[in-house]
């Protein structure tokens, strides 16, 4: 075949396949985004190769457990929510579950930070 049908076809199988790449690199920019911090956070508070015997409290470490947790949770919730999955067709099921993670995960985090203070 040829004619403008099929310049209009080639064109348009360039413009796709410039968009996939375009997604598949920013796929990989956001996980790099989202992994580097968590694994910094990791190293330092383990603290490997480390000659001082100073270390975080415990509290600290559930916090950075506990956030880790509910970080992940929204991102399910939004995965679950943008695809339609079950509950999820019902976009205030996923409104609503975004409210109460975000309640629970402000909640766990103060009772946290003021319980391991007044701890210590």
């Amino acid at each position: 075949m040829s004619g403008p049908d099929a310049v209009a076809r080639t064109r348009l199988r360039r413009a796709n396949l410039a968009a996939a790449v375009l997604h598949a690199v920013q796929a990989v920019a956001v996980l790099v985004a989202g992994v580097v911090p968590w694994v910094a956070i990791t190293v330092y508070l383990l603290s490997p190769g480390s000659t001082s015997s100073a270390s975080a409290p415990g509290f600290v470490h559930g916090i950075f457990v506990s956030l880790f947790v509910f970080f992940n949770v929204f991102a399910l919730n939004q995965w679950l929510q943008y695809r339609a999955v079950g509950r999820w067709r019902d976009y205030l099921l996923g409104e609503r579950v975004y409210i109460v993670l975000s309640l629970t995960a402000k909640s766990a985090l103060a009772r946290q930070v003021f319980g391991g203070t007044l701890a210590s």
